[in-house]
């Protein structure tokens, strides 16, 4: 029994159990395993008026390689809000695109879109997230935006109140003036 206890007490103790080591050949062969990945130039690009971004530019994105993942943040202004990422060729991309009224109309129609691109999924208001490129030719990551709606308010002018002026409506009171289309007079009240 003694020999047993002894036993067990000798296998349980981590003296005489080697630790686990870390796996450091696999971390070594990843290491290399992006070492050797293409490098790829990527461009971030939006008009001005849309938000920003950090990554704006061209190599902007840091040390960018085919099939590992990269972040990316962008922040629409308050008018507008965050659609979609896309990803071009950056060779394709017509000189024009960021100066006309409409970028995507341009882009779909001349320029060409890279193929299974992991691109973030966010919320309209922005944020960060990771993409994955799997083109090994440069890329240029747009950040798709449009105009939220919005109430525009207009305050009365000189305009305005010669209308009010015209109308039965009295201004500043909410009540009726004279209503043509009625004889008002007689209408009497009933006592209560």
């Amino acid at each position: 029994m003694l020999i047993v206890g002894c036993a067990l007490l000798i296998s349980s103790c981590d003296l005489f159990n080697a630790p686990k080591q870390p796996d450091y050949l696999s971390k070594i062969d990843a290491d290399i395993a992006w070492a050797n990945a293409a490098k790829i130039t990527v461009t971030v690009a939006y008009p001005p008026e849309w938000g920003v971004s950090p990554q704006r530019g061209t190599g902007s994105c840091g040390d960018t390689r085919v099939g590992y993942p990269f972040d990316v943040e962008f922040d629409p202004y308050a008018e507008y809000a965050l659609l979609r990422w896309e990803a071009y060729a950056t060779q394709s991309l017509p000189g024009n695109w960021l100066t006309v009224s409409d970028p995507e109309a341009v882009l779909l129609s001349k320029a060409r879109k890279i193929d299974n691109p992991s691109l973030p999924i966010m919320s309209q208001s922005g944020g960060s997230g990771k993409v994955t490129l799997y083109s090994s030719e440069d890329v240029t990551l747009i950040p798709f935006s449009r105009e939220q709606p919005r109430v525009v308010q207009s305050v009365p002018d000189a305009t305005m109140e010669k209308q009010w002026s015209k109308s039965s409506i009295v201004p500043d009171t909410g009540s009726m003036g004279k209503v043509p289309c009625c004889n008002c007079s007689s209408i009497r009240r009933q006592p209560a």
